[in-house]
């Protein structure tokens, strides 16, 4: 434990004492191998998050709802729950991330997210139970609220060096926004073209590369210094897998 705390003292002491201007930490983003790989990582992790469709999905619910034939819920009742699930599950994800680590809650969170989002264009290309919108919608919000949800913010802040920390964080924070604003302004757009389930078809497949970028490039950082974490993204020492 005092090992741990002498550690964590100095690590403050070296980030107030080091004045990084704008210049040096994009001249860092730039020269610095483990953090470009690290932007990597957190723009990826942004792009599957806003990608996966979690917003079309929150504020277009009522109609997703209606248009899918779910007749077991009036539309408003269905929002309403989707509304409690998110706030209980994001609580829950505080406890479970430090728990589980992040590297197996992205896994799981993307992986469900992919079937529920699957199980919901099904819903609206065939004939299927009047339950399965609701439900699906219900867990992909959990699972998303456990994983992809809090897991991409938490590692911009893991992944990164003092020096570099401040614009990376800047630069994933506009691409997460971008994003935001971008599917949920084109999302109907895209509804018109391909249809709703062409549309949750999408984001699906999207999950599922997500299960794909998190198994390859993701190193688990639950428990593990940023010296060592550096390490893993350069390619340094024992660590370097992200197994």
């Amino acid at each position: 434990m005092q090992k741990e705390l002498l550690s964590v003292q100095s690590a403050v002491q070296e980030a107030a004492a080091s004045s990084v201007s704008w210049r040096q930490s994009v001249r860092t983003l730039a020269s610095d191998r483990a953090t470009r790989q690290a932007l990597l990582i957190s723009l990826g992790l942004m792009v599957f998050q806003q990608l996966s469709g979690i917003n079309a999905v929150v504020f277009y619910s009522g109609s997703i709802f209606e248009s899918s034939g779910g007749g077991l819920l009036s539309p408003e009742a269905a929002s309403i729950i989707i509304a409690l699930v998110m706030v209980l599950s994001t609580m829950c994800a505080t406890v479970l991330v430090d728990k589980a680590g992040r590297r197996p809650l992205l896994l799981l969170s993307a992986s469900v997210m992919g079937l529920c989002l699957a199980a919901l264009a099904a819903s609206f290309a065939t004939t299927t139970p009047p339950w399965l919108p609701v439900f699906s919608v219900a867990v992909y919000i959990v699972v998303f609220s456990l994983g992809f949800g809090p897991i991409p913010w938490m590692m911009v802040g893991e992944l990164f060096s003092p020096a570099a920390k401040s614009t990376a964080s800047a630069v994933a924070a506009c691409c997460n926004w971008t994003l935001a604003f971008a599917v949920t302004k084109f999302f109907p757009t895209l509804v018109g073209v391909a249809g709703s389930a062409g549309a949750f078809a999408f984001f699906a497949v999207v999950c599922f590369v997500a299960v794909v970028f998190v198994a390859v490039l993701l190193p688990e950082t639950k428990g593990k210094s940023l010296e060592v974490i550096q390490q893993q993204l350069g390619g340094r020492g024992k660590g370097s897998s992200p197994v």
